[in-house]
């Protein structure tokens, strides 16, 4: 399946790479131990997964809102078979709502979505650099 992919990191044509696990920011690592909590087990892992998007902008939205992101970027077209895929805008949904049984809510459609979403992500345990995209002029979509 052609995907795209947001990194900091420089590569190259026909590069590969492999998922793997990661650090998370303060905070964040908690909430991600919790999220997954509400995975089925054929859904993937998000503190190893790669992540993609079924557009560039999308990817490139993801991308800025790492910290790490801020001065190189690059949307690449990726080959992957994904594992799964995921409304991505539910993610910072659930990272800011503190009410238990909402995040629950929140949580089990994101890992088994019951509903439309306009954006996805992607998890993949591999993908394969097609080519580097410009970068998308549009960024600010609402994901809902």
């Amino acid at each position: 399946m052609v995907l795209f992919h947001g990194t900091p990191i420089l590569l190259g044509s026909g590069a590969r790479v492999a998922a793997r696990s990661r650090g998370h920011q303060p905070g964040r690592a908690e909430f991600e131990r919790r999220f997954a909590a509400y995975a089925p087990v054929w859904a993937g892992d998000r503190a190893t997964a790669i992540f993609a998007a079924d557009d560039s902008a999308f990817a490139a939205r993801y991308l800025e809102s790492e910290p790490k992101a801020k001065h190189e970027r690059h949307v690449y077209q990726v080959r992957a078979v994904p594992i799964s895929r995921h409304p991505m805008a539910l993610v910072n949904f659930a990272f800011k709502e503190s009410d238990p049984n909402a995040f629950a809510v929140i949580a089990r459609e994101y890992w088994q979505p019951s509903r439309k979403w306009c954006v996805w992500e992607y998890l993949c345990a591999e993908i394969e650099v097609v080519g580097e995209e410009r970068w998308p002029d549009v960024i600010g979509l609402d994901p809902i």
